[in-house]
């Protein structure tokens, strides 16, 4: 009979309990996060600037034109020998994150530049390359290329020192929609949030879709995040990053803002973060008429069809 109440205990504390209150969490975290954006948008107001900057769905490039997104992944020189065979007259570029530090900048000369993670506005442990990174825009760029940011562009003006007359800012403002499926598209396509933003590859097919892109294509595109995974001697887990500009693997502990280890359970809670915003991008695109392409063989996204089913003969 004891054990029989226990369970019932169990289960009502479990099932009617610790539900709501879990909910209630949820609900105290959202108001959170909406106190900081409505708190960052007063400052924007009251400084003088533009209420809201976003940027909304608008049909700007011809239906002929093709964005190719130019991951980091370690694939993306073998994607790209593949792609130099075709006609590249009708394609634009979009590159991110510190491939301007490397010579596929100038040789590609993207449309568009896309920096999301806020390392890239602060002094982070690896400052030396960020200002490698601005430094190299700054002195290579002789073609108009639009920087695309999540953060205030005065503040990434003023930490940059980016004086080159070629750039031209747009913020994309980074807040995650969420709600009934025709809302959120409805937010979305005015600019209010994006439909996922777990990457920067995110960020690049938004600019993508909502400039009128009819067709956006992934390389680099691997999503490796599993490989090279370890734990070190103090439980911290590590990783050995491997991207298409780096020499050699380097072995990194995973860190929250530059100052806490990660745990392998918050570790994989950004994997999939990262996942469902590729698939709500491919949703979000989709309903819009784009038809996306994912030219990276190995890669582990499988919401975007690729090349190696439409056209295997790429790959012979």
């Amino acid at each position: 009979m004891k054990d029989f109440l226990c369970s019932i205990c169990t289960f009502t504390y479990i099932r009617l309990i610790h539900a709501p209150l879990n909910g209630i969490k949820k609900i105290i975290d959202i108001i959170d996060l909406e106190f900081n954006v409505l708190n960052a948008h007063l400052q924007i107001l009251f400084s003088g600037k533009p209420f809201y900057w976003g940027l909304k769905y608008k049909q700007v490039v011809p239906n002929d034109r093709r964005l190719i997104i130019v991951a980091n992944g370690p694939s993306l020189s073998e994607d790209l020998e593949r792609l130099k065979k075709e006609d590249l007259s009708k394609t634009d570029f979009a590159m991110m994150n510190l491939s301007a530090n490397s010579d596929l900048f100038e040789e590609l000369r993207p449309k568009f530049y896309c920096l999301a993670d806020h390392a890239f506005f602060r002094n982070v442990k690896e400052i030396d390359k960020i200002q490698q990174l601005y430094a190299s825009i700054d002195n290579k760029l002789t073609w108009d290329m639009t920087l695309v940011l999540s953060y205030n562009v005065k503040t990434v003006k003023s930490f940059s020192g980016l004086t080159n007359p070629n750039i031209k800012y747009q913020r994309v403002y980074a807040l995650e929609s969420c709600g009934l499926t025709r809302f959120q598209r409805w937010l979305c396509k005015r600019g209010h949030a994006i439909p996922g933003l777990g990457t920067v590859t995110n960020m690049a097919a938004f600019v993508g879709i909502q400039l009128g892109y009819k067709q956006i294509e992934f390389c680099g595109n691997d999503m490796s995040f599993f490989d090279g995974i370890c734990v070190d001697d103090d439980n911290h887990p590590c990783m050995y990053t491997r991207h298409f500009y780096d020499k050699m693997p380097e072995k990194k502990p995973l860190m929250i803002d530059d100052k806490r280890h990660q745990t392998l359970e918050t570790y994989v809670d950004m994997i999939q973060r990262m996942i469902i915003s590729h698939n709500r991008i491919a949703a979000y695109g989709e309903s819009l008429g784009v038809y996306f392409v994912n030219r990276t063989r190995n890669s582990m996204i499988d919401c975007y069809p690729r090349l190696i089913k439409t056209c295997p003969e790429a790959f012979d």
